[in-house]
């Protein structure tokens, strides 16, 4: 009797897919069937929602087009869920046309799969949130965090966190678009959260919320960057973007100082220690004191990124160490050195990176991370050699040969990664070898000039001079 009631329950359950209640009814009524004379078909009890179904078979990402409607809510959530791990599991880059793809499975899935009026379910946006998140489409996942956090949330499913996760992908699609307005509003947000949670006196909540506004502070600063390098901006337009950037990446690096805490404290993070570390590299320092003390934060951040690495061996714990380097590289100046000195601070600085690499296994969106970083990194020196071009030259210079070298390392860890398109045009008339190939040609006489123009064109010793300058 137990063995025909356990067949004939699994049999209808996974089967013939039919609700809880109607399998136990199934189960039962064939136990009777068999033994009419005997009671023990009703001695079988069963506890749960009985229109509850089992989870259907996902075929595909995102569970796929076909199939049956989901029974329940938590049907499709599992199914996003799936598709959300699968996403994270995945070692390859995934291209453009696979995050179209897994969208479309998406789409198709709420369409035919999922009844219009559970759209309406505020843990359903939040999941696809979420998911729209992870495949990089920004539109859509903010379209649904806003849906999540504005619906009433009766079953108090949607996280606090939604919140802020809508001003992350706010915060890129700012970037994205070159939005200045649209990461501002990513950033009210946050300290608009921070202002209803907190205590009078407290600056930020959380360090997680802190990291976020540092790194919308960041995407702002670039974006501003990128008005200081537009083709075309008079001085004035210069000037102003300048102005703007430099006061953005103030408030960034007190965001990350907020959030880091200090070494020795449980929730130091060195990541956001040498984020702040970075920026504050960006200016020249107040006193020499102050730079040592950064030198010695730096050298405290790879030591402890050193230890999480030995207890994990994580992807960013390793790069830490090296990311450790580069930003003492530029608080003692030597990245930012002519010659020799510069190009062997750079030379350590890529041997390093290859080392971290090749101990640990990594996915490829973990590594885009780090060149998106270095690129922004890279545009924020370029737009402050720009700005220092008239008032400070020797910082100028300095910034380029910086902004460079943080190209060249992103292309040396993924070829083709260091291209920006809007690197400045050093004008010649700075460029002191112009001038000093040009002297002799202002003081010879005409005729001799006239003679000797074919050879001056492009003098054979001249020609290496000019490059070696960048």
């Amino acid at each position: 009797q137990a063995q025909l009631f356990g067949e004939t329950f699994y049999r209808g359950l996974l089967q013939q897919r039919l609700a809880f209640g109607d399998a136990i009814y199934a189960a039962r009524k064939a136990t009777w069937n068999k033994r009419p004379d005997d009671i023990t078909w009703g001695a079988f009890q069963a506890y749960g929602d009985p229109a509850w179904r089992a989870e259907p078979r996902i075929e595909g990402a995102g569970g796929g087009s076909g199939g049956a409607p989901f029974a329940s809510p938590e049907e499709l959530l599992d199914a996003l869920a799936s598709l959300r791990a699968d996403l994270s599991r995945k070692k390859d880059r995934q291209t453009e046309r696979e995050a179209q793809a897994q969208a479309r499975s998406i789409r198709q899935l709420i369409e035919k799969r999922c009844p219009p009026g559970w759209l309406e379910l505020p843990p359903l946006q939040s999941a696809l949130g979420a998911a729209w998140r992870d495949l990089g489409l920004y539109e859509e996942a903010r379209a649904a965090f806003l849906r999540a956090i504005q619906s009433d949330d009766r079953s108090g499913r949607v996280p606090i966190r939604d919140v802020e996760q809508l001003a992350d992908v706010e915060s890129r699609l700012g970037e994205v678009d070159g939005d200045e307005a649209f990461i501002q509003r990513a950033l009210d947000r946050l300290r608009q959260l921070d202002a209803l949670v907190s205590g009078a006196d407290a600056a930020c909540a959380n360090a997680a919320r802190c990291a976020l506004q540092g790194a919308a502070l960041k995407r702002l600063a670039g974006v501003q960057a990128r008005r200081v390098l537009a083709s075309g901006a008079t001085d004035k337009d210069i000037a102003a973007a300048g102005d703007a950037m430099r006061a953005t990446l103030v408030q960034a690096l007190q965001a990350f100082g907020r959030a880091e805490g200090a070494p020795g404290q449980a929730r130091f993070e060195p990541a956001l220690a040498l984020n702040r570390l970075a920026l504050e590299a960006l200016t020249p320092w107040g006193s020499v004191a102050e730079r040592d003390a950064a030198l010695a934060l730096g050298q405290q951040c790879a030591k402890a990124a050193a230890d999480a690495f030995r207890r994990d061996g994580g992807f960013f714990n390793a790069l830490l160490q090296p990311e450790a380097l580069l930003v003492a590289a530029k608080l003692d100046g030597s990245l930012g050195k002519a010659g020799d000195a510069g190009r062997s601070a750079f030379e350590s600085l890529a041997a390093a990176y290859r080392e971290a690499l090749s101990n640990v296994i990594f996915k490829p969106r973990d590594l885009d991370a780090v060149l998106s970083q270095l690129c922004l990194m890279s545009r924020l020196h370029d737009a402050l050699s720009v700005v220092d071009r008239t008032r400070a030259p020797r910082h100028a210079a300095e910034h380029r040969r910086v902004a460079d070298r943080l190209l060249q390392l992103a292309d040396l860890l993924q070829p083709g990664s260091g291209r920006r398109d809007d690197r400045p045009v050093e004008p010649e008339a700075e460029s002191p070898t112009r001038g000093a190939r040009e002297r002799p040609t202002r003081k010879a006489p005409a005729a001799a000039t006239k003679r000797a123009k074919p050879k001056a064109r492009a003098p054979a010793k001249s020609k290496p001079v000019v490059k070696r300058r960048g």
